[in-house]
């Protein structure tokens, strides 16, 4: 058998949400090959070929290694509540008064839904962010009110995290920077935890009444 050329490459995380927390780092490489085999049956040569998939993964330690083991048992059912979770969340939002918009595939409303029904079976995993009324003013006050989210600007943990980019990872750039980036002053970003979804929506709640 030979192999042809690597018909394409991937890369794949499988930290943050696979190991249930953001302080491991890993990444799977992916490579598809076509392997072709040259048969001889009864004098006459044929080939038959197939698809390989053969996968790496960058070096990581053995305790991280154990992580990204133990994470993966659980990860089909914490994927789940990620996305139960954010689907109430950005539905809790998008009603809200002092919500101007949010940013949400799985949300009818959004220009994306189709393509989240098409790749993700509508379930766009647990990121989203939304406008909150009143600018930066009104977002750090919001922010800093949190009490359930935590404060981290990593995503993908089993606790649900919260950051003000404005403040926070795009705070060295200009407004005029920041807009082209697609950053407003009042944009929130959140990655919903597994939490009790009625937690959840309580410290939302609590944290926009003195935005």
């Amino acid at each position: 058998p030979t192999f042809s050329p690597i018909t394409s490459i991937s890369l794949h995380t499988c930290s943050l949400t696979a190991a249930r927390c953001s302080s491991v780092r890993a990444t799977i490489i992916s490579c598809n090959l076509l392997l072709v085999s040259v048969n001889l049956l009864h004098n006459h040569s044929f080939e038959t070929a197939s698809r390989v998939s053969v996968f790496f993964i960058t070096r990581t330690s053995p305790f991280n290694a154990f992580l990204l083991l133990q994470g993966l048992e659980t990860l089909a059912l914490r994927m789940e509540r990620h996305c139960q979770n954010a689907h109430a969340v950005a539905n809790y939002l998008e009603s809200h008064a002092k919500v101007t918009k949010v940013n949400f595939a799985g949300l009818v409303s959004d220009p994306y839904h189709s393509l989240a029904q098409k790749y993700c079976n509508g379930n766009p995993a647990s990121l989203l962010t939304f406008e909150i009324k009143g600018g930066f003013d009104a977002a750090v006050k919001f922010y800093d009110q949190l009490q359930l989210f935590k404060r981290l600007v990593n995503i993908g943990d089993a606790k649900s995290l919260a950051c003000h980019p404005a403040s926070t990872t795009h705070r060295q750039m200009t407004e005029a920077e920041q807009a082209q980036a697609g950053v407003t002053a009042g944009m929130m970003r959140l990655c919903v935890g597994i939490e009790h979804e009625e937690d959840i929506l309580a410290d939302l709640e609590q944290a926009l009444a003195v935005a």
